[in-house]
């Protein structure tokens, strides 16, 4: 037992490099850049260099401060988090290592201003000055999707567009991993469908679609690149049924809604959604009783989702309200304010008194 310890102690203290192949390597990275990792495996005297174009993720060791900080980011108290990661930065001595904090606090920042819109302003400008000082980090794309994500949240459609595509076009030129070129072109979606723009946005995930769609269907595509086409793909079904709800309306998208919850290859994350969609298409032709069967269904046998299921037991604790079912519209609601107090929708419920 003593040794499974002491050997899993040294396990962890190593950085790992993710392949896309589904592979993994631990050992002491010695150079980080855009274009490659070079690390020292252990045992080996050797340097190993990884080009990005085969590198899915790289996470390099943790200090205690970098755990620190993950537990209470996971506990959702982002002040502790984000001053955790901020320590770990000032006092790392590899140079990487102190930009990797510094953007796990921006992150951080982000994720707070999700239920705090008042954190956007900090996030902002801690990101656009790691990307302008980093320019050449492997992490560059990463903190770039980040940023845009968060100037579309506030508003700043333009520039979160025009980083992605920015971004999307580096990519193709440095020759990097090929899901990055994929994912900056669908946070650009993601854009656009929050600034209004939903036609810019459905005709480009059409292309996202077929795109994908080869790649999922390709025998040759590497084991974790295939994964991670497949949770683009599902992003890129959701987010093309609420392009159709807002060009088109809500009973409008029942149709493409009602075909994703039926098939049988639909992944649980978008046969949420569709439910959600078949639910909200009740709710506008004033079907509650229809529409409450559907949010219960999504939350009494789906996967937990923080991006639906929230959303399903904050509108299931409203129509259900609205049915005069006051056992099940508090039952949703403490659900939602138990299992995701911090979410906009939580917050949302407890405004309203739910």
């Amino acid at each position: 037992m003593i040794l499974t310890t002491i050997s899993l102690v040294l396990f962890a203290a190593q950085s790992r490099v993710d392949l896309l192949d589904g592979s993994k390597v631990f050992g002491e990275i010695s150079d980080i850049n855009l274009n490659a990792v070079t690390i020292v495996v252990d045992g080996s005297e050797d340097a190993t260099v990884i080009a990005n174009e085969n590198i899915l993720e790289v996470v390099p060791a943790a200090t205690a401060l970098m755990r620190q900080a993950q537990i209470s980011l996971d506990a959702l108290d982002f002040m502790n988090a984000s001053n955790a990661f901020a320590e770990a930065a000032s006092k790392s001595e590899d140079g990487y290592m102190k930009k990797f904090a510094e953007l796990r606090n921006a992150e951080t920042l982000v994720s707070w201003a999700k239920v705090d819109p008042a954190q956007y302003g900090a996030a902002i400008a801690l990101l656009n000055s790691w990307v302008s000082e980093n320019s050449r980090s492997f992490w560059l794309p990463r903190a770039q999707m980040s940023l845009a994500r968060a100037l579309a949240n506030t508003g700043d459609i333009d520039g979160a567009a025009s980083m992605m595509e920015e971004l999307s076009n580096l990519a193709f030129a440095e020759t990097l991993a090929r899901h990055i070129e994929i994912q900056a072109n669908v946070i650009r979606c993601e854009a656009f469908l929050i600034g209004g723009q939903a036609q810019s946005a459905q005709s480009r995930l059409s292309s996202l679609k077929d795109t994908l769609g080869s790649m999922i269907r390709n025998a040759e595509t590497p084991s974790a690149l295939l994964s991670k086409a497949r949770g683009l793909h599902s992003q890129v079904q959701i987010l093309n049924g609420q392009a159709i709800q807002a060009i088109e309306g809500v009973n409008a998208s029942q149709a493409y809604w009602k075909e994703l919850a039926d098939g049988e290859s639909t992944r649980p994350v978008v046969r949420s959604a569709a439910w959600l969609g078949l639910a909200e298409a009740a709710i506008e032709a004033n079907e509650l009783r229809s529409a409450q069967l559907q949010l219960a269904k999504i939350v009494a046998v789906m996967p937990a989702s923080p991006n639906v299921t929230p959303q399903a037991l904050y509108k299931l604790a409203v129509v259900s309200a609205s049915l005069e079912d006051t056992k099940s519209s508090r039952s949703a609601a403490m659900r939602l304010t138990t299992n995701y107090p911090n979410s906009t929708w939580a917050i949302k419920a407890n405004s309203e008194g739910l």
